[in-house]
């Protein structure tokens, strides 16, 4: 008997997964749960299942397991540094566990972020529209990721970081990826300096932050026109919801030089 369970032991250790199928696994329960609570399904987002692979890649190859990285990035900083073309509040739950046939891994990982108070919050949570998933094995185990994120907008068809010269006019395009309705979403645009004076005519300014207009195009798809004049820095646009006053905890950086 010995000698079986040490034989299985050698098998189970050379079992290697697929991570994809393993992946649509874990998004297919996540929705089946969030259903069952009368939560809206998530939206799978290749570009948040690479900010996922790669906090797995990296908790394997650095040797650690936390949401905080030894670059002290947590799941903002790394939405920021991974794709900083989109913009939204991000959250993520992590779990590591025993490589097993594809369906039996998710359904472990599942189970164990059920049974977590947080993990199930974030899991369940209305607030989050989007989720990508990430894996990384390691011998016997598979390091999972799961990053949620809660998208405003994504900025199109632009190198970043943007960079422009004062005075400068420039059109910005975005989609819209929220979750309420496109008349509902604000972008306040804030000033290097709290101090510093937006114009808006006859007289009128507004100090510190200004609030731009929206030209919708068709569908998700708007424009934004800015005239950055308030001196050199930089500066910050960040979308929020109008009718709660409560903007995103990601900006996007315009460098005025």
């Amino acid at each position: 008997m010995a000698i079986l369970q040490l034989l299985r032991h050698v098998a189970d250790s050379q079992l290697e997964i697929d991570p994809e199928r393993v992946c649509r696994w874990i998004v297919a329960l996540t929705n089946q749960e969030r259903g069952r609570h009368g939560v809206l399904p998530l939206q799978r987002l290749s570009k948040l299942d690479r900010v996922a692979a790669f906090h797995s890649a990296n908790m394997v190859r650095m040797h650690f397991f936390a949401h905080q990285d030894p670059e002290k990035r947590g799941p903002q900083e790394r939405l920021q540094l991974i794709h900083p073309e989109l913009l939204g509040a991000a959250g993520e739950n992590i779990a590591m566990v025993p490589a097993e046939p594809e369906e039996q891994v998710a359904r472990s990982l599942m189970e164990g972020w059920m049974n977590s108070p947080g993990h199930r919050h974030n899991l369940l949570a209305s607030f989050y529209s989007h989720v990508g998933i990430g894996l990384c094995q390691s011998g016997r185990y598979v390091y999972a990721t799961q990053s949620f994120a809660s998208l405003y907008v994504e900025l199109l068809h632009r190198h970043l970081p943007v960079s422009l010269h004062l005075g400068e006019t420039c059109i910005l395009r975005f989609y819209f990826f929220g979750v309420f309705d496109r008349s509902d979403l604000a972008m306040l645009l804030e000033l290097p300096h709290p101090s510093a004076m937006m114009p808006i005519g006859n007289g009128r300014y507004f100090k510190g932050a200004c609030p731009q207009n929206l030209m919708w195009e068709s569908g998700h798809t708007f424009q934004l026109s800015v005239t950055l004049s308030c001196g050199r820095g930089s500066y910050k646009l960040r979308p929020g919801v109008a009718s709660l006053g409560e903007y995103c905890p990601a900006a996007l950086p315009v460098e005025v030089r």
